[in-house]
């Protein structure tokens, strides 16, 4: 039975959890919920099955693999991360891919609340330099190793590069002083697994956020 995620219809948190997925080669289906048109922006295709799908803590991103219900993005990609040997080869792998995670999980935070701010433009200034500042720290704390955890690559790295792409979808030229992100971008895309996704119709730039967002939320490729 195909492992099914449930989410909107963008990149968002998900985007992390489908490379996984693709990675390890798991059949998955998706289950894509729209917002309504503006201004409201109706959640209600979400809305009206939210609380008849058996999860215990409903929320978006879902994912169903058997009998296992899951939500919250970071659960559901340590579980796979468990399935498919990305955690971490020991404790300090694993430590080092946590810590990774949580810190990129707060720069996706105060950008994505950048992009759903009717004064993006005026945020993005800012947004510019803290994203900069922040990769001066991922590239110290790379520190020359292959992979955020060091030689192995574990679901860190996942949510790295597509953090790493968003950035570059604010400013392209965010990563020229940082060429160990870049190499190390290019390298995660050069998985075959990865390429062979980012070359179908399914792997999307845009959108990133949804629709109601500023910046990122509609489809311009």
């Amino acid at each position: 039975m195909p492992v099914l995620l449930g989410y909107w219809k963008v990149r968002g948190l998900a985007q992390p959890i489908r490379y996984i997925l693709e990675y390890a080669g798991i059949e998955y289906e998706e289950k894509f919920y729209e917002l309504g048109p503006a201004p409201e922006y109706s959640k209600d295709s979400w809305l009206k099955e939210k609380h008849n799908l058996g999860l215990s803590f409903p929320n978006v991103p879902y994912m169903f693999d058997g009998d296992i219900k899951l939500t919250q993005s970071n659960i559901i990609l340590r579980y796979l991360a468990g399935k498919t040997n990305l955690l971490g080869a020991n404790d300090d792998e694993r430590m080092r891919a946590d810590w990774v995670n949580e810190v990129a999980r707060d720069v996706r935070l105060k950008m994505g609340m950048a992009a759903y701010n009717p004064k993006w433009e005026e945020l993005k200034p800012g947004i510019v330099k803290y994203a900069g500042e922040m990769l001066a720290s991922f590239s110290d704390f790379l520190d020359g190793n292959k992979w955020f955890a060091g030689e192995n690559l574990t679901y860190a790295d996942f949510v790295m590069h597509e953090l790493l792409d968003r950035i570059l979808k604010v400013d392209s030229s965010l990563l020229d002083n940082y060429k160990t992100l870049q190499d190390l971008k290019d390298r995660f895309e050069a998985i075959p697994a990865i390429a062979a996704y980012r070359e179908t119709d399914l792997c999307k730039s845009f959108p990133i956020y949804t629709e109601a967002a500023t910046f990122g939320g509609v489809v311009i490729d």
